[in-house]
């Protein structure tokens, strides 16, 4: 069983809670409308760097040798042929036992 609900009162100091984040006398408002335009300016500032970034993780990427590159192009393809010729045979087979059980 439960105990009887306790009603908060507005001005009960239980009920008003200090927000960490709101410095004493600033208004929430403000403080949203400063980290707005804090992240704005952050944001203007990163846009300036942006080619620079870029520059810098294109010349992280480390590059295959023209040898290894040919060599897995032809694994790939060659991977291809053999499933194209597969999955054309299995169509045929299919196709021929259903036109054997059909008549």
């Amino acid at each position: 069983m439960q105990g009887p609900a306790v009603r908060l009162r507005a001005e009960d100091p239980l009920r008003i809670q200090e927000n960490p984040c709101v410095r004493k006398g600033e208004v929430m408002a403000d403080s949203n409308k400063a980290a707005a335009d804090k992240a704005k300016k952050a944001r203007t500032k990163k846009k300036g760097s942006w080619s620079k970034g870029l520059k810098t993780e294109w010349d992280k990427i480390v590059w295959t040798d023209r040898k290894t590159l040919l060599k897995q192009t032809g694994y790939v393809v060659g991977v291809s042929v053999v499933l194209c010729l597969l999955i054309t045979l299995i169509d045929n087979l299919g196709l021929q036992l259903i036109q054997l059980v059909i008549g």
